[in-house]
C-alpha cells in the first residue's frame, strides 16, 4: 500500500500545474461549504442569543389565572417527567383573579408575586433588577417606581396584608429595573409567600425550559391531557424571531448542494484526465506484473491524496473567510454578530 502511495505522489508531481489546478477548484468548493455552514450556524447562534436576551431563555408557562385553581406536587412531577422538559420553576399569584376571595382586601395592594431564587426563575423579566438581589425569607423586591417615589432603598422595612393571615413586616432585598409595566408588582421568596397566606404547595404557573424548543407543540398537548383548562405562554414572539433565518437555510443547502456536486465532477474529471495522460506508464506497470486492482487503487489514491489536501485547504480558508465575511453578514442580516461560532457537527457532514 506504501508503494501505491509512493507511485501516486510521484504521478502527481510529474503533472504539477494540472495538480495544482485541481486541488485549487476543489479546495473553493470546500471553502464554500465550510463558510457558508459556518456563517448560517453563527448567524442562528448569534440570533439565538439575542432572542433569549429579549424574551428570556426558557419556552412555556403553563398554569392559571385564578387563586382558586392551582398545579398540586403530583401535576408538578408529572410536568418534570415529560421526554422534553429541561427545567421547571414555580410561581405563587396568591391573589390573582376576579374570583379571589380577599379581593376587597387587596384592592388597594400591589400584584403579590412568589418566586424560587433559583437559575430558570431569574430568565423571567420580573427578576431583573436594579440593585440588590431576589427576596429570601421575610423579605420583597420593589418596583424602580416606589424606590424613588417613596424614597426607599435596599434594607428599607414595609408591612404588607396577607389574608387570610396577619400583616407583616419584610425587608426590602432587591429593586427591579425601571419599567411601566412593572410599577405595581411585588417580588416575594415561594416558599415564605405560600406559607405567610396559606397556600403551601400551591404552584399558580410553572415555568418551562425544553430540551429543545422545535418540540414545544408536543409538549403542549401533554400538558392538555393534565387539563385542557391550562393557561399556556407558547412564547409565539420569540419563536417568530428565532424562525426569521428559516427562510436562508433552503437557500445555503441548495448552495451547498451545487457546490458539491460541482467538486465532485471536478474530482472525476481530474482523475479521467489523469487515466488518460498515464496510459502508457499504467500499461507499462501491467506489463511488469501489476493486477488491475492494484491500478485501481492507484488511481484512487491519486483522488484521496488531491481530496485530502484540497480538504484542508478548504477548512483552513473557509474559516478565515467567515472571520472575513462576519461584519459584511452583520450588514446584511441586522443580526448583531460578535463572534463566530464553529459547530463541527454540522460541518463535518458536508465533508
Amino acid at each position: 500500500m506504501s508503494l501505491i502511495f509512493s507511485l501516486a505522489k510521484s504521478f502527481l508531481k510529474s503533472k504539477k500545474s494540472r495538480t495544482i489546478l485541481s486541488i485549487i477548484g476543489i479546495s473553493i468548493g470546500f471553502m464554500l461549504l465550510i463558510s457558508s455552514n459556518i456563517l448560517m450556524s453563527t448567524l442562528e447562534k448569534s440570533n439565538e442569543n439575542i432572542v433569549e436576551e429579549k424574551y428570556g431563555n426558557y419556552d412555556l408557562i403553563v398554569g392559571y389565572q385564578k387563586s382558586t385553581l392551582f398545579l398540586n406536587n403530583n401535576d408538578v412531577d408529572k410536568i418534570n417527567k415529560f421526554e422534553n422538559v429541561q427545567q421547571t420553576s414555580p410561581f405563587l399569584y396568591p391573589y390573582i383573579g376576579k374570583d379571589n376571595p380577599y379581593k376587597k382586601e387587596m384592592e388597594l395592594q400591589p400584584m403579590y408575586v412568589g418566586l424560587k431564587n433559583d437559575s430558570l426563575s431569574k430568565e423571567h423579566e420580573l427578576t431583573r433588577l436594579s440593585s440588590g438581589h431576589l427576596p429570601g425569607k421575610s423579605e420583597v423586591a420593589i418596583p424602580y417606581s416606589w424606590a424613588k417615589a417613596k424614597n426607599l432603598k435596599i434594607g428599607s422595612k414595609l408591612t404588607f396584608p396577607f389574608p387570610p393571615n396577619k400583616e407583616k413586616t419584610v425587608r426590602v432585598s432587591g429593586i427591579m429595573k425601571k419599567s411601566e409595566y412593572l410599577h405595581s408588582v411585588v417580588l416575594f421568596q415561594y416558599d415564605w409567600l405560600a406559607k405567610a397566606t396559606s397556600q403551601d404547595n400551591h404552584v399558580t404557573t410553572l415555568m418551562i425550559k425544553l430540551n429543545d424548543w422545535h418540540v414545544k407543540g408536543q409538549v403542549i398537548n401533554q400538558l392538555k391531557e393534565i387539563d385542557p383548562k391550562f393557561f399556556i405562554d407558547g412564547q409565539i414572539k420569540m419563536d417568530k424571531e428565532r424562525e426569521q433565518l428559516g427562510g436562508l437555510k433552503p437557500v445555503v443547502q441548495g448552495l451547498n448542494i451545487a457546490v458539491l456536486i460541482g467538486s465532485v465532477l471536478l474530482l472525476i474529471s481530474t482523475l479521467q484526465m489523469s487515466i488518460q495522460e498515464k496510459k502508457k506508464e499504467l500499461a507499462t506497470l501491467r506489463l511488469l506484473g501489476a493486477k488491475k486492482i492494484q491500478i485501481a487503487w492507484l488511481v484512487s489514491s491519486e483522488s484521496v491524496i488531491i481530496a485530502i489536501l484540497s480538504a484542508i485547504l478548504g477548512i483552513i480558508f473557509g474559516i478565515g473567510i467567515s472571520f472575513i465575511l462576519k461584519d459584511v453578514i452583520t450588514k446584511v442580516s441586522g443580526i448583531s454578530v460578535e463572534s463566530i461560532y464553529i459547530e463541527w457537527g454540522k460541518i463535518s457532514p458536508s465533508l
